[in-house]
């Protein structure tokens, strides 16, 4: 039987050195006594690709993670369709682990008073989120959320939506400790939402979602419930792994047990808080126990696929044992597809990924060119990364701005990353880059595309457009310059360096008299029917009867007057009729008598996403 296994090692278990009690550490036996699927997920797609995306556990649910080096002398998998074994010779089947496909997690971490009271417990839990985001795969996505008040214009935030860039990530969580925070009464059923709320609305069966939380299982203060979370969380197919913290009553336990139990996912209970930091390696491992298997089917019909995996002499049971519908996935195995991650902007520069989704045959280049006058650089995603084409040459440029790769034949019917882009010098909001995919160097009607024959043109090559950072969008003035497609009116508002809310930048209002107003826009395109985020940190400093007012579309959201120090504020708005334009207003008034204070405003790191 002819399998060939690309096992990067997933998202690695990884050692604390303070804080830790070896002895108390979940075991992970080398030699499991029984060997389970779990969370098994069917993400069969065109062409003809059956597809299953679990997880491996041995007998105490513990994650089983097989090492690379064992997959080919000590794993023996089986794959029957109708009681009978494929056809090895002429359809390879893969195992991968999560490395090699599509991961997203959401970090909820707990900044409240009983977080803070406990020793070291911030602390230890800023240790263990950096271990873990600084471990997670290169390709997979992190965002993180934070919740530390119940009060409603201060309360819980988005520290960083969902990027590949881990150093950005840990920035954003060192630059909230730094700035500090009000640790107040929890609010950690609505914060758990809104992590749940970054993840798409339809869930990609190739993907895996995860939501990992901390919480002592009170909460007193959120409009949410978990009941509402469960349901949330199932409808987006997202796992959440939680780690109870402290002791904690029987009945908050069984709460949080239960939000993991009907996800997908796990929880684990911390009551040391020494121990926290092992959680978080547990929940890495649980993340790092998740294989995807597949193959091409020849089947046009309805049949039965039986697929038992054996480790060490444990096999696994029950089996994978389902209906498949061949004829709804059958497709023209020649088509390879191609998909690129969803790109996040940080300080100027994209970063993305390129996935084939289906290799043909014969697959030995890849051609292809970014119209842009923006610098790109393209590198081979590394195998233990999940890349296919880590013994590749490494792309270069040619005279016809294309960007070129060869190597050794890619197996049939593969799927994997391929390469790493980053593009540099980005300004613009809403960027769109045309690619071009040359299929001229294939031959006996083999080409790539990304699944619609209309961006096929005549000459056989694939013309698509890569949108870039257009669901978010973020302003922190670090510049020094007011950024492009911002409006101010007369009495201007202006970067300055002497009162900043994070980094070296903000933009203050205008100097204005008695009656007169200095304003700030900026306009938007968004997609029909969109609910939007919009997060911003204000100061204020005048009379009680001078004002700072935000508007969206016209409508007055909030203001603000008197004495009011650095607050981060943030809102959610869903615009009237189909979408189009959004229209972020921010405008300091003054009134005909008296003044006070420095007589102005204060705007800094801005964030709108959708």
């Amino acid at each position: 039987m002819k399998i060939r296994y690309f096992l990067g090692i997933v998202l690695l278990v990884f050692i604390f050195s303070v804080g830790c009690d070896t002895d108390s550490k979940i075991a992970r036996p080398p030699n499991p006594s029984e060997l389970n699927f779990k969370n098994v997920q069917a993400a069969h797609e065109i062409p003809s690709k059956v597809q299953f995306i679990f997880s491996l556990r041995d007998k105490e649910d513990h994650a089983v993670i097989i090492p690379q080096a064992q997959f080919d002398e000590d794993v023996e998998v089986k794959i029957l369709e109708d009681g009978q074994q494929i056809d090895y010779a002429e359809s390879h089947g893969f195992i991968h682990t999560a490395q090699n496909f599509d991961m997203s997690v959401v970090l909820v971490l707990d900044f409240t008073e009983s977080m803070a009271n406990a020793e070291n417990g911030i602390e230890t839990m800023i240790n263990g989120a950096k271990s873990l985001i600084n471990n997670m795969g290169e390709t997979h996505r992190i965002a993180v959320i934070e919740f530390h008040d119940n009060d409603p214009s201060d309360n819980y935030s988005l520290l960083q939506e969902f990027t590949t860039n881990k150093s950005a990530a840990v920035a954003a969580i060192e630059d909230f400790v730094d700035q500090g925070a009000y640790n107040g009464f929890s609010v950690c059923w609505d914060a758990v939402s809104m992590g749940i709320q970054q993840f798409p609305a339809e869930s990609d069966p190739n993907s895996i979602g995860a939501l990992i939380f901390l919480s002592d299982g009170f909460d007193n203060s959120s409009s949410a419930t978990p009941a509402q979370v469960i349901q949330n969380a199932k409808d987006r197919n997202i796992r959440i792994f939680n780690i109870g913290v402290g002791g904690i009553e029987p009945a908050r336990e069984s709460t949080l047990q239960n939000i993991s139990n009907q996800t997908g996912g796990n929880y684990y209970g911390a009551e040391q808080i020494e121990f926290l930091e092992e959680k978080f390696e547990n929940i890495m491992d649980d993340l790092g126990g998740n294989y995807k298997i597949s193959y091409i089917t020849p089947k046009q019909v309805e049949f039965t696929v039986d697929i038992s995996l054996t480790y060490n002499g444990n096999t696994t049971y029950p089996h994978i044992n389902q209906r498949v519908d061949g004829d709804s996935i059958a497709g023209n195995h020649k088509l390879g597809l191609i998909s690129f991650t969803e790109s996040s902007v940080t300080g100027g520069s994209a970063e993305f990924f390129i996935r084939a989704e289906h290799v043909p045959r014969d697959i030995t280049t890849f051609r292809f060119r970014f119209d842009t006058g923006k610098s790109v650089d393209v590198d081979l995603v590394p195998g233990y990364d999940g890349g296919l084409l880590g013994s590749w040459t490494t792309p270069v440029m040619d005279n016809e701005n294309f960007f070129i790769s060869t190597g050794n034949e890619l197996e049939f019917g593969d799927f994997g990353n391929l390469f790493k882009v980053t593009i540099d010098n980005i300004t613009e909001f809403g960027l769109e880059i045309p690619f071009t995919m040359d299929n001229s160097v294939y031959e006996y009607g083999v080409y790539f595309y990304g699944g619609d024959e209309d961006e096929i043109d005549g000459d056989g090559n694939w013309n698509t457009v890569i949108p870039i950072g257009v669901t978010s969008y973020a302003e922190d003035f670090e510049d020094g310059a007011m950024p492009a497609g911002w409006l101010t009116g007369d009495s201007a508002w202006f970067i300055v360096t002497d009162t900043v809310y994070q980094g070296g930048y903000s933009v203050r209002s205008g100097d204005i008299s008695d009656n007169e107003e200095s304003y700030l826009e900026k306009t938007f395109r968004i997609p029909e029917d969109t609910l939007v985020n919009v997060s911003f940190a204000r100061k204020v400093s005048s009379e009680s009867n001078d004002y700072l007012r935000f508007y969206i579309d016209g409508q007055l959201i909030s203001n603000w007057s008197g004495e009011r120090d650095w607050r981060d504020v943030e809102y959610d708005y869903r615009p009237d009729g189909t979408g189009g334009e959004l229209v972020l207003r921010w405008v300091f008034e003054k009134d005909e008598v008296q003044s006070s204070g420095e007589d102005c405003a204060w705007i800094d790191d801005i964030h709108v996403s959708w």
